[in-house]
């Protein structure tokens, strides 16, 4: 149903550029279009011809630089998004995809400081505040990890990572009470969230919940062997600019 919605704008943006070619919304909203139905070529052909009739639109550059990411040509990508953070409302954005790009590099250092641009801007910035969490998780420092996960609402069901993270903290630290809500959280927004199933059968096994444990660990194995099978994580298939699935640890 959504493609064929898809289709059809796509449709009236060709007729309607073929008559007014330098329509630069029109481009805009045909790469947009195109991004969704997945086709990156086009839809980033159709957002440079955006950014040419509109090169001081900050916005122009952020969804070319989205597009860009998910051909996986980072570099332009990171050039977009630079682009993008020099000002107007969606520079917080800007900043954070930037991070994110930076971040699926591995180039922590220059992640971080464009994740801290973003809350700079907008304290709120959920993926900001997310992914400062995550690496600080990775390097250790449960301390910083937690006082940004901690500043995104437990009810902002989009990132179930918040809460994922926040609980594989507390079983680290053997605080496996506060850590069972959370995690059972996560799998009740996620079915399919494999890492987290993980978490849980180590919390059920060290509160003496036997059954649960086993089963939360079946059902880990199950979809660690459906995402091979798939050659990818399905969670996260249309979710672009999200992270991963976390690593089961």
């Amino acid at each position: 149903m959504k493609q064929k919605k898809y289709d059809q704008a796509l449709s009236r943006f060709d007729e309607l550029l073929k008559v007014y070619p330098n329509y630069a919304e029109g481009y805009l909203q045909r790469g947009l279009a195109l991004d969704k139905l997945k086709q990156y070529l086009q839809a980033r052909s159709s957002l440079e011809q955006y950014v040419a009739l509109r090169p001081n639109d900050a916005s122009s550059h952020l969804r070319l630089g989205e597009v860009l990411f998910r051909m996986g040509q980072f570099d332009r990508a990171i050039k977009a998004f630079q682009r993008a953070t020099s000002a107007g409302p969606q520079a917080s954005q800007a900043f954070s995809q930037l991070g994110f790009t930076y971040y699926n590099l591995g180039q922590y250092k220059e992640a971080k400081n464009a994740f801290e641009e973003a809350l700079a801007l907008d304290p709120g910035e959920p993926s900001a505040l997310l992914y400062l969490g995550i690496i600080y998780v990775d390097e250790g420092d449960k301390q910083h990890a937690r006082t940004y996960l901690q500043k995104i609402p437990t009810s902002e069901s989009q990132y179930p990572e918040a809460q994922y993270y926040l609980g594989y903290i507390y079983v680290s630290e053997g605080q496996f009470e506060k850590a069972l809500p959370l995690l059972e959280s996560v799998t009740r927004q996620r079915a399919d969230f494999a890492s987290a199933y993980y978490q849980l059968s180590l919390v059920y096994s060290r509160l003496n919940q036997a059954s649960r444990a086993q089963e939360a660990l079946r059902t880990f194995k199950h979809l660690k062997a459906l995402e091979r099978m798939q050659g990818q994580h399905a969670y996260y298939e249309d979710r672009a600019l999200r992270p991963g699935p976390p690593r089961a640890q």
